[in-house]
């Protein structure tokens, strides 16, 4: 008996608020503006960063902030590359001015090690600092430090009070993290109805994990109606932000022609660009695809790469599938005995069917020396985990399946 291909099921991602993204929300959200250089334009002016640097200097911490800005996204027009290491001073002058939005970059570069050395706790002092002046951006990553544990003791009810405030006052990814509160009931009494309507409210401010969440759960028909059409457009617009799972799944529907019009080149198109976000599910799909016979994209060498490649990532489902490379002599040269301790591998790790083939491999001496007595062990314990075909194995030694 051979693995039969086994595809990835939906896995979700902790949100993350990028540091890049922190910076831009900042400069929508209530700090000051950049200061009147309008007489640059005048010959031999100063140009913005000589006016900025001069303000800085005289203890403008909004100047300082926007210094630091130019500094860390660069400024062609003034010659000033992109470095974070230049722009970390100015930050850190901004913030022990008192000015808070500084405060919340500046932890966030703490936070991720970014321009500064990694130091989590003086990363949670500067977003508390930040919210505590109603930088609700920086309420929303203190709430991520008490909700998983960073630096500090774990706080789930506070952090869901600091996801409520921030969302009340237009952090959308709060909104969304305090949806998945309202739905599992962690800190607060459960809700689906307002969960659904704070993801719906994420969605809207372009929170792609939000969107992916509504489009599985209309895909799946679970918490809404059951609308394939509906789950694909949202899996649309959250994988226009680059989110992978996204693009991941909106590539099935178009292969699968699932609320879409079947589009396999497209479908190729968006699991190859999941795959290449490092997302082990799509790069096992793709591998599948390539793997059918027959079909326009066979192309088993490809395929055994792809299911190599995540399976060395530790992705078992794609050692799964390498097994049955090997087994094949699909696009390697076969290979009975590294097939089976793939999946052995694979049934160590519980992976469905694994157990079931590594049983039949004992039994008929496929890649190890031939052990009904370990075969009969093994399907007893796939039965015991609810497989029906091991358990028709384990019951009945000589079943038809196993005797050819």
């Amino acid at each position: 008996m051979k693995p039969t291909p086994y595809f990835s099921l939906p896995t979700f991602l902790t949100t993350t608020f990028l540091f890049s993204m922190i910076v831009a929300s900042q400069l929508l959200n209530g700090c000051a503006s950049t200061p009147d250089t309008s007489s640059s334009t005048v010959p031999d002016a100063p140009s913005l960063s000589e006016t900025l640097q001069i303000q800085c200097n005289q203890d403008d911490m909004s100047a300082c902030f926007h210094l630091g800005i130019a500094h860390l996204e660069g400024r062609e027009d003034e010659n000033i590359t992109p470095n974070i290491h230049t722009a970390i001073p100015y930050f850190d002058k901004a913030c022990t001015g008192d000015l808070p939005q500084a405060c919340l970059v500046l932890g966030s570069a703490y936070a991720h090690g970014q321009g500064l050395p990694k130091d989590e706790l003086r990363a949670v002092q500067l977003f508390e600092k930040a919210c505590n002046a109603d930088v609700f951006t920086a309420c929303g990553q203190l709430a991520n430090a008490y909700y998983s544990g960073m630096a500090v003791e774990p706080d789930i009810p506070r952090a869901v009070q600091l996801f409520e405030k921030a969302c009340l006052n237009h952090v959308p990814s709060a909104c969304f993290q305090l949806g998945l509160a309202f739905l599992s009931g962690e800190g607060i009494a459960p809700d689906t109805r307002r969960a659904i309507q704070l993801f719906e409210q994420a969605c809207q401010a372009d929170i792609p994990e939000a969107c992916f969440f509504l489009a599985d759960m209309h895909a799946h028909g679970q918490l809404l109606p059951h609308d394939q059409a509906r789950a694909a457009q949202l899996y649309e617009k959250s994988c226009a932000q680059n989110y992978a799972q996204a693009c991941h799944h909106l590539g099935l529907a178009y292969f699968q022609g699932s609320g879409v019009v079947p589009d396999q080149p497209r479908a190729i198109q968006l699991i190859e660009q999941a795959c290449n976000a490092d997302l082990p599910g799509a790069c096992n799909d793709l591998g599948l695809i390539f793997s059918i016979k027959d079909s326009a994209h066979h192309n088993d060498m490809r395929a055994f790469r792809l299911f190599e490649k995540t399976c060395q990532a530790n992705f078992q489902p794609a050692c799964l599938n390498l097994a049955t490379a090997y087994y094949e002599g699909s696009g390697v040269d076969p290979d009975s005995v590294r097939a089976t301790q793939l999946v052995d591998q694979a049934c160590q790790a519980d992976i469905p069917n694994a157990c079931l083939i590594l049983g039949v491999a004992y039994f008929q001496g496929e890649g190890v020396p031939a052990d009904k007595k370990r075969a009969a062990q093994i399907f007893k314990s796939a039965c015991k985990a609810g497989n029906a075909q091991a358990c028709a194995f384990a019951k009945n030694p000589r079943h038809p399946d196993l005797l050819h």
